[in-house]
């Protein structure tokens, strides 16, 4: 069991504009924040989980500013963020997944930043709606990239990044500008 399963249906929401940061923290086992309410900042910067982190149907509130939700630098096994929804800015930068990484069916009501990150297999993002700009800059897919069913409804960009298998796009829908080259 995680040293942080107690996190399980946490909901921080009671707490107005409560930043939460898990800056440097390192675990060898893995974090579970299933259906976990966090509302302000959060921060993830420099964390290293050794097996995965788990923010299945989770949900990062905005209070009264646009808030942000930071992963960068964070080192894990395997990165889930399936069935959640972000109202805030989501950064992703410099992080790298030793295995796989999977958004599907997530919501990311505001930008999205994937800059310089390394993902060791599958990067899954089954019907994920990118509401504003969503940028996937230097990153590094070793397995297959899936977008299947997903929606940007705003500027995308690949540049400078590189799927070393397949790309799935069925069903993907591309509202804006859309940039995948340097």
């Amino acid at each position: 069991m995680s040293l942080f399963s107690f996190l399980h249906k946490f909901d921080y929401s009671q707490r107005s504009g409560w930043d939460v940061n898990f800056n440097g923290m390192k675990i060898e086992g893995s974090a579970n924040f299933i259906q976990t309410v966090f509302r302000g900042n959060v921060e993830f910067i420099h964390a290293k989980v050794g097996q995965y982190v788990d923010f299945t149907e989770a949900e990062f509130q905005s209070v009264d500013v646009i808030t942000n939700i930071e992963f960068n630098g964070c080192h894990t096994g395997a990165f889930l963020m399936r069935n959640a929804i972000v109202h805030g800015n989501a950064k992703f930068v410099s992080t790298s997944f030793s295995e796989f990484a999977d958004f599907s069916h997530t919501s990311f009501e505001r930008e999205v930043t994937f800059y310089n990150i390394r993902i060791g297999s599958n990067l899954y993002c089954f019907e994920v709606n990118f509401v504003g700009q969503t940028k996937f800059a230097n990153t590094h897919v070793a397995g297959d990239f899936q977008l299947n069913g997903s929606k940007f409804e705003q500027d995308t960009s690949f540049i400078g990044s590189i799927f070393s298998h397949d790309v799935y796009l069925p069903s993907t829908s591309f509202a804006n500008k859309f940039n995948g080259s340097n």
